[in-house]
């Protein structure tokens, strides 16, 4: 699956299923690393440049796994700018009808479209393999997040887990758990 979109500022970007080559090509993952690491500010992990090695391993690890791992990437000019991943636990029957998606846009093409043209698919592709039943999370202090995803893209707030986030300044901030039915008959 290529496709391809014409987003706010006029570039034209696709959007695939990713593999370790796509990530081995033009470096791209290092690219998307080091790209990440400018807005961990609103995901759960910081990204740390000494781990990059580890992380990659991982990473390529969740990739071999396609029926449980989905993960769709972004690409303007044959680098990544833009990753969503969906994870199923295939191996307990009785969750495995839910889905856990994330999502990480690069910082120059924030703001275009990319984030929920990036979900739709994602949507999609979950429709399409049984799961019907999407959760996420983000940071209380995200209000793009929330408009993105409650108020754009019709996901429901679920519930609060307080303090839930370390900050930088040793603050602390809630998580916002969100859900959505893809099945109508379900909803």
């Amino acid at each position: 699956m290529i496709k391809s979109y014409i987003v706010k500022d006029k570039n034209k970007i696709s959007i695939k299923y990713v593999t370790i080559a796509d990530f081995e090509k033009n470096k791209n993952f290092e690219y998307y690393y080091d790209w990440r690491s400018r807005v961990d500010d609103f995901l759960r992990s910081k990204t740390k440049i000494k781990m990059l090695g580890e992380v990659r391993k991982r990473f390529y690890d969740n990739l071999a796994h396609p029926y449980e791992n989905i993960v769709i990437g972004t690409f303007y000019k044959d680098k990544l700018i833009g990753l969503a991943y969906l994870h199923r636990n295939i191996m307990n029957e009785r969750i495995k009808h839910i889905g856990k998606w994330g999502i990480v846009i690069h910082p120059d093409f924030q703001n275009q479209g990319i984030g929920t043209i990036m979900l739709k698919n994602l949507e999609n592709r979950a429709n399409q393999i049984g799961i019907i039943k999407l959760e996420a999370s983000f940071q209380s202090r995200n209000h793009i997040a929330e408009h993105i995803y409650v108020e754009k893209l019709h996901y429901k707030i679920e519930g609060i887990k307080k303090l839930a986030i370390l900050l930088e300044d040793g603050t602390f901030d809630d998580e916002i758990l969100i859900g959505k039915l893809l099945n109508s008959k379900n909803k």
